[in-house]
């Protein structure tokens, strides 16, 4: 038996808009506690470089799903190639120590971000069926 094609997938935009509110806040809540520890405010300023470009991808996916799930993969793909390439230049400690120290910063923002990405793919592939 083949696969129903026509399954109803109008749920998909309003999760994959919900994951990126979400997304959104994880972003402001890890810069207002990366500076000194705790919530600061001398931290908006540089959160605001970070948050205002987001912001602005996640108006293009709301506007264009393909386009904006391609950015979002594309910016956790140079989130984490930059986290390698930091972690491989040279130290005194191991480089598996380097590289887990590395990625346990950096997962937490990429990986949300990659299932985001894709769930405005699945958007842009449910509007075709």
């Amino acid at each position: 038996m083949g696969t129903n094609r026509n399954v109803n997938r109008k749920w998909l935009r309003p999760v994959a808009f919900v994951a990126s509110i979400a997304l959104l806040i994880e972003i402001i809540t890890w810069g207002l506690y990366h500076y000194e520890g705790g919530p600061s405010w001398v931290a908006v300023i540089p959160l605001s470089i970070y948050v205002v470009p987001f912001i602005g991808c996640l108006i293009i996916a709301w506007k264009k799903p393909f386009l904006g799930g391609i950015v979002l993969i594309g910016i956790a793909a140079i989130l984490i190639i930059y986290s390698l390439a930091l972690g491989l230049s040279p130290t005194s400690q191991p480089a598996l120590t380097v590289l887990w120290m590395r990625f346990s910063v950096i997962l937490p923002i990429t990986f949300p971000m990659l299932i985001t990405g894709v769930l405005f793919l699945m958007v842009k592939e449910a509007k075709h069926l």
